[in-house]
């Protein structure tokens, strides 16, 4: 029977697409993190002490990665704002932020590898990109984007997403 960490989820790297368009690659692990439940204690006072029964009423996923293609387009659509990208000529190219609007929302497809030769797709049906953490230099010179997504219920889907598994050749999947 396989051994299964918390640690495995993604194995070094992954491809992000957002939106329908790629926001660049992670060289770090992947962290998918299940926010606590929001619980509705109930109490029955006639007879009995303590608590009667417990339900669930929300449940959330939270997706971090750190993000190590620093590009205007994807500094556009992991700041979450409004903006555009000019041209000022074939050499120089500008961002202008606009602050105005709401977080970008969209499906997330993130495709990574996993243990022992599994390449992984997470495919959420849809989230809201909802923090965007301080631009930073790694240890080996690239810059890193932190960016956190909330996934959302999708209105034509009952579930959030799905997680796929292929198993590859070991050349093909590499770290």
């Amino acid at each position: 029977m396989p051994v299964y960490k918390e640690t495995n989820i993604v194995v070094a790297g992954a491809t992000v697409i957002f939106a329908g368009g790629p926001v660049g690659y992670t060289r770090d692990a992947l962290t998918i993190a299940r926010e606590p439940n929001d619980r509705l204690i109930i109490d029955d006072i006639q007879q009995i002490a303590g608590v009667a029964g417990v339900r669930k009423t929300k449940q959330g996923f939270q997706i971090k990665a750190n993000l190590y293609e620093f590009t205007l387009e994807n500094v556009k659509t992991a700041f979450g704002i409004n903006a555009s990208i000019d041209t000022v000529d074939p050499t120089v190219r500008s961002l202008n932020i606009d602050v105005s609007g709401d977080y970008p929302e969209g499906e997330l497809i993130i495709m990574g590898k996993g243990p022992s030769n599994v390449a992984r797709t997470f495919k959420f049906y849809s989230a809201k990109l909802i923090d965007c953490g301080e631009i930073t230099v790694d240890a080996y010179g690239a810059t890193v984007l932190p960016v956190t997504w909330q996934v959302i219920k999708h209105p034509d889907y009952t579930e959030l997403g799905t997680i796929t598994e292929e198993y590859v050749p070991s050349s093909t999947v590499v770290d």
